[in-house]
């Protein structure tokens, strides 16, 4: 399947997010096409062939520390597809943003990515997901 798609989802809800928990988008403000779909706490990629993914998020510590935003696809961390900050104080809100080109390989049909938050717990203050199909 070939197709010209993209989507760019949201969620600017506060969401609380557990160490280790998704982030997930819950608004599409764009999409045109059927390759790119949002998908419960997931991003549906539906035909072979390379897509541009671009995130960003901004969340809010419950501790001082690091935080981590991962890309992953089909349950695996995409290389080099993660951000991460310094919560230097409790409250403190950090920006982490990351960018890359994911596949879907031939003879697969559809790949999820999911945005995966590590180091601590945080309250997510917003998420924009960007995925055009090459």
């Amino acid at each position: 399947m070939s197709c010209k798609s993209a989507i760019y989802a949201v969620n600017t809800s506060t969401a609380t997010i557990p160490e280790g928990g998704t982030y997930q988008p819950n608004t599409i403000i764009r999409r045109f096409g059927q390759c790119c779909q949002m998908a419960n706490n997931a991003m549906q990629l539906n035909g072979q062939g390379y897509y541009d993914v671009a995130v960003t998020a901004t969340v809010t510590g419950t501790v001082a520390g690091g935080v981590t935003m991962t890309v992953y696809q089909d349950g695996a961390a995409v290389p080099g597809m993660n951000a991460t900050q310094t919560i230097k104080a409790v409250g403190d809100t950090v920006t982490l943003g990351t960018s890359g080109i994911v596949r879907v390989y031939c003879g697969k049909n559809s790949s999820t990515l999911t945005i995966v938050i590590g180091g601590q717990a945080v309250t997510g203050n917003n998420l924009a997901i960007d995925i055009t199909k090459q």
